[in-house]
């Protein structure tokens, strides 16, 4: 699902499910936490999260780490905060048309 829709012009379902991944993004990054000993010992890095949702956005299993950050502890942190952003929006599309997600959760220090 992720990308869907890219290289359309106009609205329609591409523009939907943009929107709708935009959001999903969103409310995992809100629900995101920095793990303190991460965050102590420098690591920073980017987790790719796969998972599944039912069209009123309910989680249907764990999330997976589908790439590694290359630290543990950003990993577990990653697939946290795609459970604690649970449940998101309605598919805005037919259900039939639903994919595994796949987000990327970026830990970077500033």
């Amino acid at each position: 699902m992720a990308g869907g829709g890219r290289g359309r012009r106009g609205g329609g379902s591409g523009s939907a499910l943009a929107g709708y991944l935009q959001a999903i993004r969103a409310r995992v990054d809100a629900a995101k936490r920095y793990p303190q000993m991460a965050q102590q010992r420098r690591q920073e890095g980017t987790a790719v999260v796969s998972f599944r949702l039912t069209p009123s956005g309910e989680l249907v299993a764990e999330p997976v780490v589908s790439r590694s950050s290359g630290y543990r502890q950003l990993d577990d942190a990653a697939v946290r905060a795609v459970s604690r952003g649970a449940p998101y929006p309605r598919f805005p599309l037919d259900p039939s048309e639903m994919r595994a997600i796949e987000i990327p959760v970026k830990f970077y220090l500033r």
